[in-house]
């Protein structure tokens, strides 16, 4: 079986001309006698000293920037990429360090840059004790395996495009592509930049580096055009680009009834060497592969493929000019005739053999058993059928589980059942050979399962809180995980899990390209193995519609679908009775077996002051006569199958409001609404006291920044599954996790804090609602209001408010939260603050955006 095969090379006079590489914005050389001299553009600004070094070679000048002493970098580029602020750039820096540089005291870190001119925050790109170079924000080359050496010049180049690119190069070649950043945001410049400047004021991230030529360009370079660049020491003024090469899309086809499949390959090569050599090769595949000039004469790269035998196959263009040689890959899925999205068909009915599990796609995507020395694996009873078991425990080091070499496609959907024996940490579902941390779904041992592409993508539903009897464990799960990659935005990739046919939570984050192989029941070298029973698992190269999962768990009937509706807030008339409207929907969409699908409204907690008219009409009015919370469900019976859904009611007396607390901060920290035990508690290292406010006087805590020892206010209060917290809030300066509030939970739960950036983040749980600045010495009105699901209590949706105005909305897994409410820090765990405070105000209920905004007119 041929696994390469070159196939044919054309030499063309038809390519497209194009210029060449642009000239930098801003050119340094350090040449003598003055090193601070641009060779384009303005000149450094030096604060410290610099001393003269060897170069990359004998005639190149270079300069030692010891520690304390950075360089101000007036690039000359004007705002661009949308914002305020400059965010499409490319940064070039040609550098080595000394060995002792990796264990230069605090950390051994040396940075390279600082976006912020102020330095009040942390440097935005360094270079590790390990000798890896990033930031956590973007990510390091570690994450690649690839690690900068002593003495050992290197030419890095930084492309960023916030909101699409951040992307990293080491002499030419690509290392990684990095998270990206948002518009304006950290990674954005402002008329200055500061380079090999230690952040934070200067905290000693700032070993000794050898530096020989900077440059910044006004525009994110492509990436053949970062390899036109060279090496550390070469002149970024490209006379010769290299080639500009692109596959084109990754192509899906079907084969024909005779056995064979023809993809076009609509290739560009665009380069000014009208003699570049194209050649269009077979890297992976399970089959030779045909390759024929396309049908455009003109077009170099313009090709036909065709394929005899159905799997995944790579294919690489290439174009040689001479001097660079310059490569595009795209996949192409070669699937059965008529195999509608379905890639991958495991029922494990086949006798067993101990070796391989059939495909039943067509499709020949047959997975491989791998026998570990502590696993066992072995088909038994299953859901319909057979299935298999994969069993192992928490502690395995080498278990069993199924291997199948598949790259996922950009868009698709797993769907499997599983039985799990037991829970425990990290107890895998399938897995990916990328990244240890993407791709994969696992359930924890409180029986949270969690599917993710990437960190920001994890969607989760807990399985006690599905299972009736409250636990999950030695039941048959369907789960069903999607995902759609935006092609619009291709960094963005949207991600559901449904269990049981339903969707138990959303997300949208970041696209990571998956491994080259799908694992079932663990396989990565760095995550656990599973102790489960699997049938029926299915991959989809297409996202499945919430009906179509519905019907691979209810394949015969199935059930009725049933929505009690959105939750109330009522308040009582003033003579203490009321009536609400029950809104609720039911559908089958197949009919029932038996005859007609019933209806039937009960209240399942709340007071018994309540009259239900019509409790068998889906629309019913119900009046009540008692304030409190209400839980009404919805059920419906299609003879087979019973289906529920609740519905929450909020009713309030006449004229409250629902706010219990209310410390409106004149003179004292005393609650006026409730009479909540409050205290002013007075830490060694801050101090407090009363100034201007928005309304009247405010609280201003005074100190250090840090884990320290300040003053803050502690609240005796429990924040409830629904609520608000409203504040009026000015913050005297800005350094990182400057608390505005904080709670005795967790140290990571239920808090906000302001970044030294001046980004303001709030989180319950998991996720976070930010993406907002404030400035120091500006009041603002903050308000976060939370509301946490009735029908899938483990999710609270979360809003942010600044200044009257939505900003943000999150998705959090639900979290309870601690005894205690603090203002201005008190969570050991987290730093304190130095800002000032008025209207503090807490709900039990997630205030409108009207009361929101209702609550920035106060002192006006």
């Amino acid at each position: 079986m041929k696994r390469f095969a070159f196939l044919f090379v054309v030499l063309s006079f038809a390519l497209s001309a194009r210029a060449g590489l642009p000239d930098p914005a801003s050119l340094w050389e350090f040449d003598g006698p003055d090193p601070n001299v641009a060779t384009i553009g303005n000149a450094l600004e030096l604060v410290g000293t610099v001393a003269p070094a060897a170069g990359v070679t004998a005639t190149d000048g270079a300069v030692t920037i010891g520690e304390g002493s950075y360089y101000i970098c007036a690039h000359g580029i004007a705002p661009n990429g949308g914002g305020a602020k400059v965010n499409e750039y490319t940064l070039l820096i040609d550098f080595s360090y000394p060995a002792d540089s990796l264990s230069d005291p605090p950390a051994g870190y040396n940075d390279l840059f600082q976006t912020d001119p102020t330095n009040v925050d942390d440097s935005d790109w360094t270079i590790n004790s390990s000798g890896a170079v990033g930031i956590g924000a973007v990510g390091y080359t570690s994450s690649a395996g690839f690690f900068t050496q002593p003495e050992t010049w290197y030419r890095m180049v930084l492309v960023v495009d916030n909101g699409l690119r951040h992307d990293v190069y080491f002499d030419g070649v690509e290392i990684f592509k990095g998270n990206q950043q948002g518009i304006d945001g950290r990674f954005s410049l402002a008329e200055t930049l500061l380079l090999f400047c230690a952040g934070y004021e200067q905290d000693g991230d700032d070993a000794p580096i050898h530096v020989s030529t900077v440059a910044i360009w006004d525009t994110p370079l492509e990436s053949h055009e970062v390899l036109s660049l060279g090496v550390a020491g070469e002149s970024v003024l490209a006379v010769n680009v290299a080639p500009s090469v692109d596959a084109g899309p990754n192509l899906t086809v079907e084969m024909e009834p005779n056995g064979v499949a023809v993809a076009h390959l609509s290739g560009m090569v665009v380069d000014d060497n009208p003699n570049v050599a194209v050649v269009w090769q077979l890297l992976s595949g399970p089959d030779e592969v045909i390759f024929e000039p396309g049908v455009d004469p003109n077009a170099i790269a313009d090709a036909t493929a065709t394929f005899r035998t159905t799997g995944q196959y790579v294919l690489q263009l290439s174009a040689d000019d001479g001097a660079y040689t310059v490569t595009d890959q795209l996949s192409v899925n070669v699937w059965a005739p008529g195999y509608g999205g379905l890639i991958v068909g495991w029922d494990f009915e086949e006798p067993w053999n101990g070796l391989t599990v059939n495909d039943v796609s067509g499709n020949n995507n047959h997975g491989v058993i791998v026998d570990g020395a502590h696993g066992v694996s072995e088909y038994v009873e299953g859901k319909v059928g057979q299935g298999l078991n994969l069993l192992s425990d928490d502690f395995t080091e080498t278990g069993d589980w199924v291997s199948l070499d598949l790259i996922l496609p950009d868009r698709g959907t797993i769907a499997l059942w599983m039985r799990p024996i037991d829970f425990y940490n990290y107890h895998s579902v399938f897995d990916n050979s990328g990244n240890q941390d993407d791709w994969e779904m696992w359930i924890y041992g409180d029986g949270r399962a969690r599917f993710r592409v990437e960190s920001d993508t994890a969607v989760t539903a807990n399985l006690n809180a599905l299972a009736e009897d409250g636990n999950g464990q030695g039941k048959w799960w369907h789960f069903a995980c999607t995902w759609a990659r935006d092609p619009n935005l291709p960094g963005r990739v949207t991600t559901q899990l449904y269990v049981n046919g339903r969707l138990a939570q959303e997300m949208t984050g970041t696209w990571v390209d998956p491994g080259p192989t799908f694992f079932l029941g663990g396989g990565h070298a760095n995550n656990d193995f599973c102790n489960a029973t699997f049938d029926d698992v299915k991959i989809y190269d297409r996202v499945l519609a919430p009906e179509q999962i519905a019907q691979e768990v209810y394949p015969n009937n199935m059930p009725p679908t049933v929505e009690a509706g959105a939750d109330q807030l009522v308040w009582l008339e003033p003579d203490g009775t009321g009536s609400i409207v029950l809104s609720g929907t039911v559908e089958d969409l197949d009919g029932s077996p038996v005859g007609e699908v019933t209806a039937l409204w009960e209240k399942i907690d709340g007071p018994d002051a309540i009259v239900i008219e019509n409790p068998t009409q889906v629309e019913t009015v119900v009046a009540i006569t008692a304030p409190g919370i209400y839980t009404f469900q919805l059920t419906a019976s299609d003879g087979q199958h019973v289906v529920k859904d609740v519905v929450l009611v909020d009713v309030w007396s006449h004229g409250h409001d629902g706010m219990l607390v209310h410390l409106p901060l004149e003179g004292t920290v005393q609650d006026v609404a409730s009479g909540f035990p409050v205290f002013m508690v007075d830490g060694a290292d801050g101090d407090h006291r009363y100034v201007d406010g928005i309304d009247g006087m405010a609280l201003e805590l005074i100190g250090t920044d840090g884990q320290t020892d300040n003053d803050y206010v502690a609240i005796d209060y429990v924040l409830g599954g629904r609520g608000a917290v409203a504040l009026w809030f000015r913050p005297t300066w800005l350094y990182n996790y400057n608390s505005v509030f904080d709670n005795s939970a967790d140290g990571n739960d239920w808090e906000m804090w302001v970044y030294g950036s001046g980004e303001l983040a709030g989180r319950i749980q998991s996720g976070y609602v930010r993406g907002v600045h404030l400035e120091a010495g500006t009041w603002y009105h903050i308000c976060m209001t939370w509301y946490r699901r009735t029908a899938t209590p483990d999710v609270v949706d979360q809003y942010l408010y600044l200044d009257g105005e939505l900003v943000a909305t999150n998705e959090s897994e639900w979290v309870d939260p601690g005894t205690t409410v603090f203002l201005g820090g008190g969570h050991r765990d987290n730093d304190d603050c130095n800002g000032t405070f008025d209207d503090v105000r807490i709900y039990d209920r997630c205030i409108t955006a009207e009361e929101v905004l209702d609550l920035t007119l106060i002192g006006q």
